[in-house]
């Protein structure tokens, strides 16, 4: 277990701001993946190849209740990071979250939503223009997600995304990101209505095109 070290509410300069969590835990999860494929084309080999996930998950309450998580997801090659999330839950308010990498979003929950055994177009690193719906969001974005409601024996959940440069990476801390031309803004929206067993969900996204 690892303590985080407790701070206050922090602005700079009028223009940035910290929050941190105070007495928390840092948990450490792995998991392993193993494939093998078919060269299959000319100055190739049959291959195996390894996965190796490892995540640093840690929580934490902030001096006004509120709780804090965060997680960061490393590559194959363990020094690199593939995802992280901070999400910071305001009680009944709902929840406020930053990231990178698809650490939190909301396309997320309409995306491959279905139980699957390697068939899916993002599985071992493929991407398709069919699979890029709201990824243009993941990145230098704030993420909302409402409290569940519940309404006439159903439970309903919304969440708003807001990139404010879309396709971009969040930057560390402090940091800017890169201008890229021909792209502004994103955002997302979804909802989702459960009754019993069965469950709809709709997800829309737009984003700006500067040219």
């Amino acid at each position: 277990m690892i303590n985080l070290k407790k701070v206050g509410l922090t602005a700079l300069a009028g223009s940035l701001a910290a929050v941190t969590a105070q007495a928390g835990e840092l948990s450490v999860t792995g998991a392993a993946n193993v494939t093998l494929k078919n060269g299959g084309a000319a100055n190739t080999v049959n291959a195996i190849g390894t996965d190796k996930d490892v995540k640093f998950s840690g929580s934490g309450e902030l001096d006004n209740g509120w709780t804090l998580a965060i997680h960061a997801l490393t590559k194959d090659d363990i020094g690199t990071v593939s995802s992280t999330a901070t999400v910071i839950t305001m009680g009944s308010l709902g929840s406020i979250g930053f990231g990178t990498g698809g650490g939190t979003n909301i396309n997320g929950a309409y995306d491959e939503t279905y139980p699957r055994a390697y068939e899916e177009t993002s599985d071992a690193g493929g991407q398709s223009a069919s699979n890029h719906i709201g990824n243009w969001a993941d990145d230098n974005a704030i993420v909302y997600n409402a409290p569940a409601m519940e309404m006439m024996g159903a439970t309903i959940n919304m969440g708003l995304e807001y990139s404010l440069q879309a396709g971009s990476a969040t930057a560390n801390d402090g940091g800017t990101t890169t201008y890229t031309e021909g792209r502004g803004s994103a955002m997302g929206a979804g909802i989702t209505v459960a009754y019993d067993a069965l469950k709809i969900g709709v997800y829309g996204a737009e984003i700006e095109n500067t040219t």
